[in-house]
């Protein structure tokens, strides 16, 4: 299962791969580096950062990207964050994968303090690079992490309703972040980071969902204003009450849109564009 989840992002052409939480054989000891034995992957140099036992993090990195660990690493025992430094066309980037777990054997204020010492050095020795810190945060809080100076690229729930896996930045990307379902069993959602839409047409699972828009047309519009010539606002003109009157106009507002711009249906996906509206596509439809 954990192979074709790499192979699924190799098929949709990701640059970076971020698996939070692996599964490595048991007689492994703590380890932080590059690996090539390790569940390797055609194109693509793995870092990882496992603490004692079996579970730890992994950075997958196309070869094109140049990508090295950052020199400096979080050496705190049990503590899970893994930098790797790359540079996509002329812009460098620092990326981080946390796993913070339900039970951690450390304080969350040891945590917090790694993290903040970590966005510290990243900035004396690289100034211009874009940070962002990817991962399974837990209970952490949002605003713990947005405190630090980096922003949070809404993502959404991720695991049984709750807000658990995030990504950060210290800039503003032009970037959308799409959860969609895990290929391999898990509670967590997968999160793919793009400014292109179209990387999700790969993704195996599609949802469906009815959402209502109002259509409007030349002729709606012309309709309405010839009723609306005729229309007597005495009741709403002789009102001396403000919030009457406010109450009063916004229920004849209404009822003039269920009158003239009824509510229509229709089926969309989270495979459609960002920039499909419901009515653009209802009107796509029908060419």
């Amino acid at each position: 299962m954990f192979v074709s989840l790499l192979k699924h992002g190799l098929k949709i052409n990701m640059i970076i791969i971020i698996i939070i939480n692996i599964f490595v054989k048991r007689h492994r000891q703590s380890y932080r580096g590059t690996d090539v034995c390790f569940t390797s992957l055609a194109g693509y140099t793995l870092f990882r950062c496992d603490r004692e036992g079996r579970k730890g993090v992994a950075i997958y990195v196309r070869h094109s990207l140049c990508s090295k660990l950052f020199p400096h690493q979080i050496t705190r025992k049990y503590i899970e964050v893994l930098w790797v430094q790359f540079s996509f066309f002329t812009q460098h980037f620092i990326i981080g994968a946390i796993y913070h777990p339900p039970r951690p054997k450390y304080c969350e204020t040891d945590l917090m303090s790694e993290i903040e010492h970590s966005l510290t050095n990243i900035s004396n020795v690289s100034r211009n690079s874009v940070i962002l810190l990817c991962g399974d945060f837990n209970q952490l809080s949002d605003s713990s992490i947005q405190q630090l100076g980096l922003h949070s690229l809404n993502v959404g729930h991720t695991h049984s309703g709750h807000f658990l896996d995030r990504n950060y930045c210290s800039d503003d990307l032009d970037y959308g972040c799409y959860v969609v379902n895990s290929l391999i069993e898990t509670k967590h959602k997968a999160i793919i980071a793009s400014c292109d839409a179209s990387a999700l047409n790969n993704n195996p699972t599609k949802t469906k969902m009815q959402v209502q828009y109002r259509s409007h047309s030349p002729n709606q519009n012309a309709a309405l204003l010839s009723y609306l010539k005729e229309y007597n606002w005495d009741d709403l003109l002789n009102t001396d009450e403000t919030q009457k009157g406010f109450d009063l106009f916004n229920d004849i507002a209404l009822d003039l849109l269920d009158l003239f711009f009824p509510l229509s249906s229709i089926t969309v996906s989270d495979r459609d564009p960002s920039f499909i509206t419901p009515y653009t596509k209802k009107t796509t439809q029908k060419a």
